[in-house]
């Protein structure tokens, strides 16, 4: 199914431990460079779902080309909090046996930003 590809390009909702250039081809798509090595996660932007997630150069976000970013703040979270929270969030989706696929985007309330999973079946998920 789609969503089962977006699941698995968006931070393996098959497993933690899955990376989108197993299912896109090369690997060498946009953003992967410096600081996606080995042991690095690496997650697909889950909004544009074209260039790959970055942690920022302090260590206190993340953020894709398309201009997504998430201040982590002094959370302790990171790349891999975010992919973890995805693939539970596309899992918990799938569960409900919805052929439609996720849709993804940031919401500002109150000056926190978040960003927040929906569907067309009212699937409404805050991921990070």
């Amino acid at each position: 199914s789609q969503e089962a590809l977006d699941g698995q390009a968006l931070g393996g909702a098959a497993g933690a431990g899955a990376h989108p250039e197993a299912h896109s081809g090369s690997g060498h798509g946009p953003g992967h460079g410096p600081g996606s090595g080995a042991g690095a996660a690496k997650l697909l932007c889950p909004v544009c779902k074209v260039h790959w997630m970055a942690e920022t150069s302090d260590r206190r976000g993340v953020m894709c080309a398309c201009g997504l970013r998430l201040d982590l703040g002094d959370d302790g979270l990171t790349l891999g909090h975010l992919q973890q929270s995805l693939a539970e969030t596309v899992e918990e989706h799938r569960e409900r046996h919805c052929p439609s696929v996720l849709s993804f985007a940031l919401r500002s309330d109150f000056g926190v930003t978040t960003l927040c999973a929906s569907c067309t079946c009212d699937f409404y998920r805050v991921v990070l």
